[in-house]
């Protein structure tokens, strides 16, 4: 892996498990391999085009369990920017927030009028 080209970490197995799903699911608490895996995931520039949802999921439960000090440097790695980028800059996500955004403009507005300031 440390050698391999950047592919190597696009195989699946017969299952469809990537190298990350297998390690979540039979040694989560082998950190430095996990982390090898993902350094060299995030060098894949086409990572979010075959990167299926199922090991993103997997990905993020695993950080969320993970001690602060791994969570705050795990934030760092270009594989968790990729992944948080791609599920946050999203179009779809970024046209659910400035809809959600206006409504409450919108919800504020409506609502100031209807108040007065009282005479003190």
């Amino acid at each position: 892996m440390d050698t391999g080209d950047v592919q190597i970490v696009s195989l699946r197995n017969r299952n469809g498990q990537t190298q990350l799903d297998i390690f979540y699911e039979k040694n989560p608490f082998d950190k430095d391999s996990i982390r090898l895996v993902q350094d060299k995931m995030g060098q894949d520039e086409e990572l979010m085009t075959w990167f299926p949802q199922e090991t993103i999921d997997k990905t993020m439960d695993w950080i969320r369990r993970q001690p602060r000090n791994v969570q705050e440097s795990g934030f760092y790695c270009p594989f968790i920017q990729k992944i948080l980028n791609d599920s946050f800059i999203d179009f779809r996500y970024l046209c659910i927030l400035l809809v959600d955004l206006v409504a409450q403009i919108m919800l504020v507005l409506a609502m100031s009028f209807g108040v007065h300031a009282e005479n003190c």
